[in-house]
């Protein structure tokens, strides 16, 4: 693969996450009471001796609206993270002279910070991309 190869396939994963910055998303649910059994027997039972409540559930989805939105919005900065970084890729594997080292180092700096696979993808990318120039 040639350095320009690498660096197209990166224009076009930089093009799809910029394109649709929403393929990404946290959802959240909320369930009042949920009870599994496995072997049988009783999930859940609640008795009430001499009145009262044997059992009470119940959600709030306030909550839940404010955690999903927050986790969007971390999502949201994960991804332009991710189409800065590999912008910044891209460019350096068409410099004059690109540094795969360089190149390397962006990936390596944002780890942990955006999904595996993508870093995995451009990392590979890098190493294949034929040396003529690549330091």
């Amino acid at each position: 693969m040639t350095v320009s190869e690498a660096a197209e396939i990166l224009d076009v994963m930089i093009a799809s996450f910029s394109n649709q910055p929403n393929q990404f998303s946290f959802s959240v649910s909320v369930i009042g009471m949920s009870s599994n059994v496995q072997g049988g027997g009783i999930g859940a039972l609640g008795i009430a001796q001499g009145g009262g409540i044997g059992i009470s559930a119940s959600a709030d989805a306030s909550n839940v609206h404010i955690a999903q939105e927050a986790g969007n919005a971390e999502i949201a900065k994960q991804i332009q993270l991710l189409t800065e970084t590999l912008t910044q890729v891209s460019q350096e594997l068409r410099a004059e002279n690109p540094d795969k080292g360089k190149a390397l180092g962006m990936v390596a700096a944002v780890k942990g910070k955006i999904p595996d696979v993508i870093l995995s993808v451009a990392q590979k990318l890098i190493e294949s991309a034929v040396t003529g120039g690549l330091g």
